[in-house]
């Protein structure tokens, strides 16, 4: 069946607005993550590149790459993470475990920081009534716990438990919390997690099943090149929408784990790039029309199911 021509439609209030329906959302949104149709072996990694792979629990992003990768094997993964080092295992997206190309780092860390007293508070908000007490801006705590972090990790390869402990023990007891559990005093797990969006530090691919953390620069064996934070978390966004576009601000601060007032600065960075969408004749409530990444060349995807008028597809011609 040929394709019709995608056309967008006008109301007295709108004019060139596009239209997509339910099922061709769906089918962008599996293509874009590779889930339509399998990446061929030596493209894997491109199955990482969109948006991450997610590693919760542990183990399940096998799982996902053999899903998005045609021929995939435990060998190909393991060399990539422990001898090409082309792959990474860190805390990203809702400071939660990911693996992303080395290239991105960046994107998946630096993109998602918060830069401000505002979005730092946001993001340790368990831990602000402890700040505030103490007389300790946010900002200085997670300068301050991040000096620690990547301090105590000079020249080792620490366990969760063993890396909480040495960062404490630079630090001021205003910046630890007790733990009933062990009877010690520990970094507040959010405070914890938020230094690793510094880039400066990840995990180790031991062999056993602890969380092990390494400093970057020792993993790589040089420093990755500094980026502008506001251009990477410009392009997380980008890739945000390649993948589950249509979407607002609200939903990628969701995705994201980050503040919508972060998300919402980050959206209007790309403003020019955005154009509004008509999801199934309906404007949505939260957070104003919905917005889809206008580049043809991001949005563009193969017709996999051949229908009329498929959402944004390589049938559609500009």
């Amino acid at each position: 069946m040929k394709s019709k021509q995608f056309k967008p439609h006008s109301s007295s209030s709108d004019t060139n607005i596009l239209a997509a329906e339910r099922e061709q959302v769906l089918a962008f949104r599996l293509a874009r993550h590779n889930l339509s149709r399998r990446l061929p072996a030596d493209e894997w990694l491109k199955a990482a590149t969109a948006c991450g792979i997610q590693n919760t629990p542990p183990g399940s992003a096998e799982l996902a790459f053999l899903a998005r990768v045609a021929d995939f094997t435990p060998e190909a993964f393991n060399r990539a993470i422990k001898i090409d080092k082309t792959l990474l295992q860190m805390w990203t997206m809702r400071i939660s475990p990911h693996y992303f190309p080395t290239r991105d780092l960046a994107v998946f860390t630096s993109g998602l920081l918060p830069l401000d007293e505002v979005a730092i508070r946001f993001a340790i908000q368990n831990f602000v009534p402890d700040l505030d007490r103490a007389g300790i801006s946010a900002t200085e705590a997670y300068q301050l716990t991040t000096k620690a972090m990547t301090e105590a990790l000079d020249g080792k390869r620490l366990t969760k438990g063993e890396l909480s402990s040495a960062a404490g023990k630079l630090l001021s007891p205003d910046l630890l919390r007790w733990c009933a559990g062990c009877k010690s005093n520990h970094i507040p797990e959010s405070l914890f997690r938020l230094t690793a969006l510094s880039g400066l530090f990840g995990f180790y691919p031991g062999e056993n099943n602890q969380t092990t953390f390494i400093r970057i620069e020792e993993w790589l064996g040089a420093a990755h090149p500094e980026t502008d934070p506001v251009e990477a978390a410009r392009e997380l966004a980008r890739r945000y929408l390649g993948c589950y576009a249509p979407s607002t601000a609200k939903h990628f601060a969701e995705w994201a784990g980050i503040s919508p007032a972060q998300a919402q600065t980050t959206w209007e960075g790309i403003a020019e790039e955005l154009q509004e969408i008509d999801f199934a004749g309906k404007k949505p409530g939260c957070g104003g029309p919905i917005k889809l990444a206008l580049s043809r060349r991001r949005l563009q995807v193969e017709c996999v199911f051949c229908r009329p008028t498929m959402f944004i597809c390589n049938c559609v011609t500009a």
